[in-house]
């Protein structure tokens, strides 16, 4: 059995179009991409910011803690875990559900690392920004500009 088509004829796009598809396609990604970087970005950020809340939040509930057992005195270690290795437990002294973490030579975006048993890391795309634990307190200790990017508003 055979099936005539008529009046049909098989057509492919010329190259012309083509050149034409690519170069809308490109301009449109030019616009986009710049804009995917600033939210990821962004995103990364409000992760910290929460992430620091967090973390401040359970240091509080910590020193309550104490406080009600009548232990006096500052909390001076948050976690076990292994100096710049990822994949440990991060903070799971004063959190529920502890942060997993990366290591410097990795740097993944988005994650922390523990540096010194009382220094952590946080990663973004851009930058880096340090944490201490001293006297009870978990301070940023990265230059005036990036931590104020945090705390500004947080406070």
């Amino acid at each position: 059995m055979q099936i005539k088509l008529r009046g049909f004829r098989k057509k492919a796009f010329s190259t012309l179009e083509i050149v034409i598809f690519i170069v809308v396609i490109a301009t449109i990604l030019s616009f986009s991409l710049p804009k995917l970087n600033t939210f990821l970005e962004n995103s990364d950020l409000v992760k910290l910011k929460s992430d620091i809340a967090l973390i401040n939040n359970g240091i509080q509930k910590e020193k309550s803690k104490n406080i009600l057992i009548q232990k006096y005195g500052n909390i001076n270690k948050l976690d076990g875990a292994k100096i710049d290795v990822k994949n440990e437990k991060l903070f799971e002294y004063i959190l529920d559900f502890p942060i997993i973490s990366t290591s410097t030579n990795e740097s993944k975006n988005g994650y922390w690392a523990k540096v010194s048993e009382d220094k952590y890391i946080f990663f973004t795309r851009k930058n880096q920004y340090e944490f201490l634990l001293k006297d009870g307190q978990f301070l940023c200790v990265s230059s005036e500009k990036l931590c104020e990017e945090i705390y500004f508003e947080l406070l």
